[in-house]
């Protein structure tokens, strides 16, 4: 007679099942892929790139302003970071691309 799993090994089992399937969807996903950011292995490849940027000093100004009198934007690093993305939005959407 087969003695039942212990919580232990059920648990074991359900692990590696999901690991297995996330697999598969990541695997499904770069298959699927038309655009390198649709592709997870190469964003999970991809490291963080730091840019150094350099303002107008009027642009510095004004993009300062708003960081000092705008909630939501506590950081030149978030500000930068939502100007991109809203930018390549935009773009993405003039080329007719998700």
């Amino acid at each position: 007679m087969n003695k039942p799993k212990s919580v232990e090994e059920q648990l074991k089992d359900a692990q590696a099942e999901i690991a297995r399937l996330q697999d598969l969807a990541r695997a499904e996903a770069a298959r699927k892929a038309r655009f390198p950011w649709e592709n997870p292995e190469i964003v999970q490849q991809q490291q963080r790139m730091g840019y150094n940027f350099k303002f107008e000093p009027e642009l510095y100004i004004k993009v300062k302003w708003i960081l000092d009198n705008k909630a939501g934007y506590k950081s030149m690093q978030v500000f930068l970071d939502k100007a991109a993305n809203k930018l390549v939005d935009e773009i993405f959407e003039e080329l007719g691309v998700k």
